[in-house]
């Protein structure tokens, strides 16, 4: 009983004591910092073009991947994904096709 009792004192004790400030210091910085310049979009695909943030081999290894997961799970349907990823591309395609506004 008596440990029962110590017990729920200490709880007691810190629930009483101020909770410490967790912000990290880049938080303040961020929250300060200008919006994001707005960029049209035809800018930002030709910049893709050019300046791809993933390579090819990165590509090859991700679907390698991909390939070694989905044999290990079988019952795991991905052909939504496959066919999500496609009408992804073909809307990207529209977009690159597409007129600057």
């Amino acid at each position: 009983m008596i440990r029962i009792t110590a017990a729920f004192g200490l709880v007691a004790l810190t629930a009483c004591a101020p909770f410490p400030d967790v912000a990290p210091p880049e938080a303040a910085a961020a929250a300060r910092a200008d919006y994001p310049a707005l960029r049209p979009l035809s800018e930002l695909l030709a910049a893709a073009e050019t300046d791809p943030r993933i390579t090819p081999e990165e590509i090859d290894a991700l679907l390698a991947r991909s390939r070694r997961v989905q044999a290990r799970r079988p019952d795991i349907d991905t052909s939504d994904l496959a066919a999500r990823a496609e009408r992804l591309r073909q809307k990207a395609a529209a977009l690159r096709a597409a007129p600057p506004a």
